[in-house]
């Protein structure tokens, strides 16, 4: 397989040092790491010191905090990286692509939803350990609700997959590309964005995934159609659980 072929200038890959790279992370996540404190903070003030928690304060406080990370995570790419070598997002691989790899990306995407939770929920049977997955609760911080529902889809369903895309799959696996071939450039990419999520029973489903949307890329030569898929993952995820909750507040 050959990298994307439709990047404008792929030579910034073989300027973008390793150490920027790395530069890029600690920063992100520095930042990330202060915007949790301080948000956290912003919120027990909100909440005026009550141990009760407002399901709409909370809710929005959750949708602010995804928002934030995705556009922390823009900003720090453009500010470090793009500006510095001159590249567009279009280098990155926003660029057009065909409808046919739209419908690909959909199907997928549903192919990915049985296989990820079947790997989350064979993992912790074969480790003999207990496992409870708080990105549920992060999705559904306030339990079933409309604005709930319409929120996370929004952010999760594409505001958050924009930008992981851009910086894992338009930026490491890019870099990656340049210097190794598909397989191991798909799966250290994967692994790393995998990691990032910051739940280590989660990391084997979400590196499968990760392998899945650089094949998306490499194959499609547009971020894209990875964007669509792993928006439509999400979402069909969100979907899920806003179900399952909607349907356990009918039954009490």
């Amino acid at each position: 397989m050959s990298p994307p072929k439709q990047l404008s200038s792929p030579d910034w890959r073989a300027q973008v040092t390793a150490s920027e790279l790395l530069l890029f992370l600690i920063v992100n996540l520095g930042t990330l790491r202060l915007a949790g404190v301080f948000f956290g903070g912003v919120f027990d003030a909100a909440r005026g010191g009550r141990e009760d928690h407002d399901e709409t304060l909370v809710l929005a406080f959750t949708l602010i905090v995804i928002l934030f990370q995705s556009l922390v995570l823009l900003a720090t790419l453009r500010a470090l990286i793009l500006r510095r070598y001159g590249i567009s997002w279009a280098d990155l691989g926003l660029v057009s692509s065909s409808r046919f790899w739209h419908r690909r990306a959909v199907f997928l995407a549903l192919g990915l939803v049985p296989v990820v939770a079947l790997i989350n929920a064979a993992l912790p049977r074969l480790l003999d350990i207990p496992f409870e997955n708080p990105q549920i609760v992060a999705l559904a911080p306030a339990g079933f609700s409309w604005p709930g529902l319409i929120g996370m889809t929004i952010m999760g369903g594409f505001v958050a997959p924009l930008a992981e895309e851009i910086a894992f799959r338009g930026l490491f696996f890019g870099w990656l590309r340049q210097r190794m071939g598909f397989p191991t450039a798909a799966i250290v990419s994967a692994s790393f964005f995998a990691s990032l999520h910051g739940v280590m029973l989660l990391i084997p489903a979400l590196t499968v995934m990760g392998v899945v949307l650089a094949w998306i890329y490499e194959r499609g030569g547009s971020l894209w159609p990875a964007v669509v898929c792993h928006g439509v993952f999400n979402t069909l995820m969100i979907f899920a659980l806003y179900a399952a909750l909607a349907s356990a507040d009918q039954a009490f």
